[in-house]
């Protein structure tokens, strides 16, 4: 048999012949065409072998007459020496643009890429291109492959189909079929999707991973999939995964099936219309409220506790044991009580204590009542009392030079209270040591700058936000410039410019670049390089895309430069910001008048591995080993641009995606400062003077040094144990706001289901499409619509469904609705994205006055867990202007 060319094995199935290829000799590969990015291609020990670069390497087959029915798979062996994703694209088509292929008949797949033999099942569903002609084999670049081989198959039973199952246990179940050669389980159906809401599966893993649920419809091309994180502890867990919210969970369920990785077995699976299992509930977090705990002074202890499962968990209580020496404070007891927890849901136990001296103190909390977890024990280190006096204002920073440059992304996000109840709620260890904190006042700036001078850091690069002259998150910028220390921390634009197509013109430059030289680079503080103010620009390509190709980048940042001279400026120093850089993009850029090159985030190979594993956790100790790696070969390709190492501060972005986070564990300062040190020898060896730290503050996505609970100031003193000079002995002590009376400086705590009045700014709403003009003005969230479908967003929300059955909105509309218009609000709810099936549609009132719209939620079956996102569309009609004076939810 050969693989790519001669039909060796043929199958016999419903009347169908279907093709299958192996490799026995060269001549056999001819008939699979590979793309220029498929290099040395060879039939190498009965395999098809080869090297793939750039990012769009494929194989294409014609000549195919392939009879397509739901009940075909493709299974691909194959073994890669790295990761990735690749996706097998089909057509009934001989020619046409792109050969024919379309990117809604395609089927992604993922390679482990350890080097092993594969068997990749891929389910295409293809039944309604009746006839598939062509077949084509993306892979994915740089990387090395040997394909044995490739084969179309009948999977399942193709006779009678029990449409009416929806349950199934593995131990006796014989409908279930194991997909040949592979861990993947399917199963035949027809059954509707609709009132089917949850896929509710029982898995035992001894390991932690992720497993992936997918299904087909009779209506529909391709599979769709929900992954979902496993627990490695090697008990049978219940995982509630809410596919009815997904966009594609419509119309007749033609398959559903599970893949597992190694390690996890499958027990049972059900689809149902609410979650199911019984009560689980798990300690999320233990320990002290604060990164920083002296002796003698107030420690705040949390338990926050989740119920995993389907079912209410009843009363629980929880005793906190103290160390010898320690004291309640007045009014605080031993023992914090939990009337009930619903499924999917958080709650947050707290003690107040004081410790009585320093040192690392074991504390322990044991948990009472039915479907309570085991006793937790954490250890909590006391450090001693600086017995400094009460200040008045935050200490005068007392700076630590480093040997270069070192400048820090920052993420100025966080500007009203809601913006932190993910974090306060999911994510309790990263809450910071100035508080949840209003990031909008000069006093909080002021200890950022202290704390980073005080570490060696140099200066923000401060992501910065301007679409079409419309400008967002500028209130850090506001804060630092009333900072009684500002002159000591510099900054620098982070041009976050992704936004739709269409932002840039060079119009828009001019006046941007008029913005930047009246308000930024008249800053003291302001970064230069070689004199020149430096820009950081995220999205090259995207500014190539709007201005019409290169040579209208490099007309506009002439014009730019010609306006900074005539301000009395040296020019602008413009440094382009993007993903793995190559020796053409990189000339592209220097071309158009970039001088430097640099990343948000350099995860070496990690980054070829998030996609392909999945929810799997990824490892930090590889960002580490592989970084170097990772810098040389951008270095290696940066033509004439000066090239600046990212050290990454980690990926975990469960705050903001709930279980469908990406993860990078086993973070530590001792694995951060081996990275810094490397970083420190690169930029030595290479003579850049100056290295990136990756973002300080992203407390969302999991990218956070800033002085917090996990880690206090470890990250900050790796910083200047690497880069720092002058005699260690001779550094600041690190010095909290409690230790001179100063502070708190958080948000208010809110309590009950959220309410935005729009009394000052958009308090964390924003555009998500066709809307304009959006601002606050006169107590209102004002804007106009552009389309039939406006829609605005908040992702800076968490708040238990079960507290608000209603939701109440006051707007008033000033142009003319059609009859029967009306409004629809979305959520989303832990971590998934708002959807149709996640909805509420109200009809309007038609007279220009304000009206309040209240949306029963009551009755609402997926109104339910921890509310992440909102998003509400007011109308359907294009040219309307839009007053919302409130937004509330009440219980």
């Amino acid at each position: 048999m050969n693989l790519f060319g001669c039909i060796a094995m043929i199958l016999a199935q419903a009347n169908a012949e279907l093709p299958s290829w192996s490799f026995a000799s060269d001549e056999a590969r001819h008939a699979w065409t590979p793309n220029a990015q498929i290099v040395n291609v060879r039939v190498e020990h009965g395999a098809l072998a080869c090297d793939t670069i750039a990012s769009d390497p494929f194989f294409t087959c014609a000549g195919l007459s392939i009879d397509a029915t739901a009940r075909q798979c493709v299974v691909v062996r194959l073994r890669a020496d790295k990761p990735g994703v690749g996706e097998l694209f089909w057509t009934d088509l001989d020619s046409g643009p792109s050969g024919g292929f379309d990117w809604r008949k395609a089927t992604r797949f993922s390679v482990q890429g350890a080097g092993q033999w594969e068997n990749i099942v891929i389910f295409p569903f293809w039944q309604q291109e009746g006839v598939v002609r062509k077949l084509r084999l993306d892979l994915y670049g740089n990387a090395h492959f040997a394909i044995d081989s490739l084969r179309v198959v009948p999977w399942g039973d193709v006779g009678k189909i029990n449409g009416a199952a929806s349950e199934w246990t593995f131990d006796s179940d014989a409908a279930w079929r194991i997909v040949p050669e592979s861990t993947t389980r399917a199963i035949p159906i027809s059954l509707p999707a609709a009132g089917k809401s949850w896929v509710v599966a029982r898995i035992k893993s001894d390991r932690e991973g992720a497993a992936s649920i997918f299904w087909g419809m009779h209506e529909s091309r391709g599979t769709v999939h929900e992954d979902f994180s496993l627990r490695g502890d090697g008990l049978s867990h219940y995982y509630n995964i809410e596919t009815g919210a997904h966009p594609e969970w419509k119309g007749t369920l033609a398959v559903v099936g599970v893949r597992l990785p190694e390690g996890a077995t499958i027990e049972s699976l059900a689809l149902a219309n609410v979650p199911g299992g019984p009560a689980e509930c798990a300690v999320e977090y233990f320990g002290a409220e604060s990164g920083l705990n002296r002796a003698g002074a107030m420690c705040r202890v949390l338990l926050q506790l989740m119920n995993r499962g389907g079912s209410t968990v009843d009363a629980l209580s929880a005793a906190l044991q103290l160390p010898e020496g320690w004291k309640y404070a007045e009014g605080s007891g031993a023992v914090q009580t939990l009337s009930a927890l619903a499924g999917g849901e958080r709650t947050t136990l707290a003690w107040t204590v004081f410790p009585s001296s320093p040192g690392d103190h074991p504390i322990t909390a044991a948990i009472a009542g039915h479907h309570a977890p085991p006793a937790q024990t954490a250890t909590i280190s006391i450090t001693p009392a600086l017995g400094l006096p009460k200040a008045d204002y935050v200490p005068a920073p007392q700076p630590v030079r480093p040997i270069l440059d070192v400048m820090a992304y920052y993420f100025p996000g966080w500007d009203t209270p809601e913006k932190w109840d993910p974090i306060r709620h999911v994510a309790p260890i990263r809450r910071p040591l100035l508080g949840y904190y209003d990031e909008g006042k000069a006093e909080v700036v002021d200890w950022q700058i202290k704390w980073a001078v005080e570490h060696g850091i140099t200066g923000f690069l401060v992501d910065w936000y301007w679409n079409k002259g419309d400008r967002m998150l500028e209130h850090w910028f506001g804060a630092y410039r009333n900072a009684r220390y500002r002159d000591q921390l510099k900054v620098a634009i982070m041009w976050a410019n992704h936004w739709p197509a269409g932002q840039h013109s060079p119009e828009d430059w001019r006046k941007v670049t008029q913005h930047w030289l009246e308000h930024y680079f008249t800053l003291p503080g302001y970064y230069r390089i070689d004199g020149k103010p430096a820009v950081f620009i995220w999205d090259t390509a995207h500014v190539r895309s709007d201005l019409g190709g290169s040579n209208a980048v490099r007309a506009v940042f002439e014009e730019s430069q010609k306006a900074a001279q005539a301000k009395g400026f040296p020019g602008i120093l413009y440094v382009a910001i993007g993903n793995e850089i190559s020796t053409d993009i990189a000339a592209t850029l220097a071309r158009e008048g970039y001088s430097a090159y640099t990343r948000y985030h350099e995860w070496g190979s990690v980054r070829d591995e998030a996609e392909a594993r999945s929810l799997s956790p990824l490892s930090y100790d590889t960002v580490v080993q592989s970084a170097t790696a990772a810098w040389a070969r951008q270095n290696a390709a940066r033509g004439g641009l000066t090239y600046y190492p990212t050290v990454d501060t980690g990926w975990d972005n469960r705050p903001w995606e709930g279980s469908r986070a990406y993860r990078i564990t086993g973070r530590t300062p001792a694995l951060f400062k081996q990275l810094l040190q490397q970083a420190k020898e690169f930029c030595a060896a290479e003579h850049a003077p100056m290295v990136v730290i990756g973002p300080l503050n992203e407390w969302g996505e999991g990218s956070y040094i800033e002085p917090c609970t996990e880690f206090g100031f470890a990250m900050y003193d790796r910083i200047r144990e690497v880069f720092g000079t002058g005699d260690p002995a001779l550094w600041p002590a690190n010095i909290a706001p409690a230790d001179v009376g100063l502070g708190p400086y958080d948000f208010p705590t809110q309590t009950g289901p959220p309410r935005w009045t729009f009394d000052s700014g958009l308090e964390g709403w924003s555009a998500h499409m066709n809307v304009v003009d959006m601002r606050n003005e006169n107590g209102a969230l004002r804007f106009r619509t552009i389309s039939s479908d406006p829609a605005l967003t908040i992702s800076s929300v968490s708040f238990p469904a079960n507290e608000a059955t209603q939701c109440t909105i006051t707007m008033r509309f000033t142009g003319t609705l059609p009859p029967h218009a009306s409004g629809q609000l979305y959520w989303g709810t832990d971590g998934a994205a708002p959807s149709e099936t996640t909805s509420a549609r109200f009809f309007l009132e038609h007279d220009g006055q304000s009206h309040s719209y209240t949306i029963d939620l009551s009755k609402k079956t997926l109104w339910r867990g921890t509310v992440t996102a909102l998003r509400l569309d007011p109308c359907e009609t294009a040219g309307i202007d839009v007053a919302i004076d409130e937004v509330r939810f009440d219980p």
